[in-house]
């Protein structure tokens, strides 16, 4: 025991002190440190404990001494005004059967003192990387986590001191891949049976349970004998990169597939953006037709100047009126305009496009502009067509008309007047005759009945052929007449509700309101099946109506829809006076309804020729 250079002391199960060595009592000397004792016999190191309120150091001795462990160390400090010292009390039994425990304080300053120098480094260092924000972990090699800054800490929503000691696979990544697929591997590395990785991207797990894509850097701590023994690792949250990269590529691939149909369709597929400063570009514009005008579509992403400076001057305010309204209501647009094209010359384009409001006040307008010259002028030239066929139309009606009131006029006059004639001398015959002549006053007679049947006949036609009862009766009249003949014809009631007085039309106006209603109650005798029929006249100072409705059987859908040529020449008619004409059938109503409107304005003038 003298030949230690440590303090060394030697008690008995009881805690006696059997002896100690020179060291223990210069030990004891130099330093007077409670669990130090300069005395040895009778002297009970159990008790110098107990009065030390050293309890973990008595309890650690008992342990030893009873076997339930096979040594004891303590650590204490015994600071000089001097230095900082510490000292370890290491306690082992001398031999199974004596009993007894050898003591010795060794002096541990300088191992302290170096793992204060270190703690000191570790916590400015941890502070340093506290200051990153950049995920730092360190695991040991089973994968414990030795350090993580807090930038890590936050984004897994832990405290760092709960992370600390855990196994970073089973605790901080998603499972089962942490512990099934990425462990194995950690293992492998560590075991330098596979290449040390410097690079990698994994998922951890966050606290809530969101999974966050980190992209790792590595670097492989070693011992002395260059074995790895634990990664150092830096990360960057890249899930946001990532889902952007995702979104990115989704856009690329949406904006080929566009390039892919602007360039099969003969139009232009546009985004167009009013900003709130009232200057418009073109954020997206693709298609063969900007290449027919000279431009690229880069020409437009700033400014879209130089494509509206080619609207035709008539079309510019009306553009731009209609854009700013569906800015306003952000209702989809539609225009028509021209532009002077470079080669071709002036050309109709059409646009259609939906109008999206922006978070800084802007308008983003995504549609489709084509070239619609063809399509345009074949209408006009429809249109033209048609119009000149309406004008032929009305013409004929006028030629006929005058026909008619020509033929009309020549029935009513001559043959009328030979007519008359004949009855005249027919009746002279029958008084030339005799009384007693009976056979020829038969005959007479007969001949006198075939020429009234003759002259009725001739003013019936007479007045299909131009209704004189307008000129007589006016047209409400005329139209009274009218429903009264068609009761008494076909047997139908017929109710009529006709203005007193007479209504301020051009008598060519009249006419085709006369015969449109004719041909209304042609069509009720012919088709209807009706038992009644109510016709109503009507004017309030701007506009004459008329409507005469039934309860038939009503109109079939394709014959409202259709071309027939009596609904056709009817709705001609009206066009004619400058009047609409509309056809209710069941179930909208129950029968037909024909209504006619004819404001006064038109209905005053001349037809169309």
């Amino acid at each position: 025991m003298e030949a230690l250079p440590n303090p060394v002391a030697l008690i008995e199960s009881d805690g006696s002190i059997v002896c100690v060595n020179q060291a223990w009592r210069q030990f004891s000397r130099n330093n007077g440190g409670a669990l130090a004792t300069e005395e040895c016999a009778g002297q009970n190191y159990f008790d110098v404990c107990g009065r030390a309120g050293a309890d973990e150091v008595l309890a650690g001795l008992l342990a030893v001494l009873e076997g339930r462990q096979g040594r004891f160390e303590f650590e204490y400090p015994c600071h000089s005004a001097e230095q900082a010292r510490w000292f370890m009390l290491q306690a082992v039994p001398l031999g199974a059967a004596t009993g007894r425990l050898l003591l010795m304080h060794v002096d541990i300053s300088s191992r302290k003192l170096a793992e204060l120098s270190q703690q000191a480094k570790c916590a400015l260092l941890q502070q340093t990387l506290d200051t990153v924000e950049t995920l730092i972990v360190s695991l040991d090699r089973d994968g414990r986590v030795n350090s993580i800054n807090r930038c890590g800490a936050r984004v897994l929503g832990r405290p760092a001191a709960e992370i600390v000691g855990c196994s970073w696979f089973a605790s901080c990544l998603p499972q089962p891949e942490g512990m099934t697929r990425v462990f194995p591997v950690f293992r492998q590395i560590m075991e330098g049976r596979l290449e040390a990785v410097e690079y990698f991207e994994n998922e951890i797990l966050t606290q809530d349970g969101a999974r966050r894509l980190i992209a790792w850097h590595n670097a492989y701590l070693k011992d002395a004998d260059g074995q790895i023994i634990g990664t150092l690792s830096a990360g960057n949250d890249v899930t946001l990169k990532q889902a952007l990269e995702a979104a990115l590529r989704r856009k690329a691939d949406l904006a080929d597939r566009l390039k892919s149909i602007a360039a099969t369709v003969p139009g232009a597929i546009f985004a167009f953006c009013m900003h709130p400063d009232g200057a418009c570009s073109f954020p997206y514009i693709d298609g063969r037709e900007l290449e027919a005008l000279g431009f690229s579509a880069e020409d437009f992403v700033v400014d879209a100047s130089p494509l509206v400076r080619m609207i035709h001057p008539d079309d510019i305010v009306a553009v731009g009126d209609d854009i700013r309204a569906s800015a306003r209501a952000l209702q989809p647009w539609h225009g028509q305009f021209r532009i002077h094209h470079p080669h071709l010359g002036l050309r109709w384009i059409e646009g259609n496009a939906i109008p999206q409001a922006g978070a800084d006040g802007s308008v983003l307008w995504h549609g489709y502009l084509s070239d619609a010259t063809e399509r345009i002028e074949a209408i006009r030239r429809l249109e033209q067509s048609h119009a000149q066929i309406q004008a032929l139309v009305a013409h004929m009606e006028v030629v006929r008309e005058e026909e008619r009131t020509r033929i009309a006029r020549e029935l009513h006059d001559e043959l009328g007047q030979t007519l008359t004639a004949i009855r005249m001398n027919l009746r002279q015959l029958g008084r030339l005759a005799g009384a007693g002549n009976t056979g020829m006053h038969e005959r007479i007679d007969a001949v006198e009945a075939i020429v009234e049947d003759a002259m009725l006949s001739v003013r019936r036609i007479s007045q299909e052929l131009h209704p004189r009862i307008l000129d007589t009766l006016g047209l409400g009249g005329a139209i009274e007449w009218e429903a009264g003949e068609f009761r008494k014809r076909m047997g139908i009631r017929c109710r009529c509700a006709v203005p007193a007085d007479d209504i301020p039309l051009s008598e060519s106006a009249k006419t085709h309101i006369y015969r449109l209603f004719q041909e209304a109650m042609t069509n009720i005798s012919r088709h209807a099946r009706a038992t009644a029929v109510e016709v109503a006249l009507d004017w309030d100072g701007t506009a004459l109506t008329l409507q005469v409705s039934d309860n038939g059987v009503g109109i079939r859908g394709e014959a409202l829809v259709g071309n027939t040529l009596g609904l056709t020449g009817m709705k001609e008619r009206a066009a004619q006076i400058g009047g609409g004409l509309t056809i209710s059938t069941a179930p909208v109503v129950k029968g037909t309804c024909v209504a006619l409107r004819v404001p006064l304005a038109a209905g005053s003038g001349r037809t169309r020729a």
